[in-house]
């Protein structure tokens, strides 16, 4: 179970906004265009997180 280990929060927060705006986008076909950006500023904001040199001043 390697896959399980590596997944963090945030992976399962962007593969359920992946999914679920997959799901809506099917259910309701004239708003693809606002689901699409959901999902583009949700992946780029996750690869964001992943560059390394980036630090969290928290």
């Amino acid at each position: 179970m390697k896959i399980l280990d590596k997944l963090k929060t945030r992976s399962i927060a962007i593969i359920l906004l992946i999914v679920g705006s997959f799901i809506l986008a099917a259910i309701d076909p004239s708003c693809r265009p606002a689901f699409n950006d959901l999902v583009k500023i949700g992946v780029g904001g996750y690869l964001a997180q992943l560059i390394p040199g980036i630090i969290n001043k928290s």
